[in-house]
């Protein structure tokens, strides 16, 4: 949800790829034009997951702007 992130969605719709995309806020409160576009999903890295690749259902590609 911040600034590169923003480009790199941007630039992945516009290259036709599904996007999940994830933050700590609730989408009802993402401004951001492509939201809609987006599969979204609340959650927090900062918490203990066993399976984060699984949790974010087998994605082909994983890109982490932190």
């Amino acid at each position: 949800s911040g600034f590169i992130g923003n480009w790199v969605i941007n630039e992945l719709i516009k290259c036709g790829i599904d996007v999940i995309a994830t933050s700590r806020s609730n989408k009802k409160d993402i401004t951001n034009n492509w939201i809609s576009k987006v599969n979204y999903i609340k959650a927090d890295l900062n918490e203990k997951k066993d399976d984060w690749f699984t949790f974010f259902k087998n994605p082909e590609i994983l890109i982490h702007l932190a």
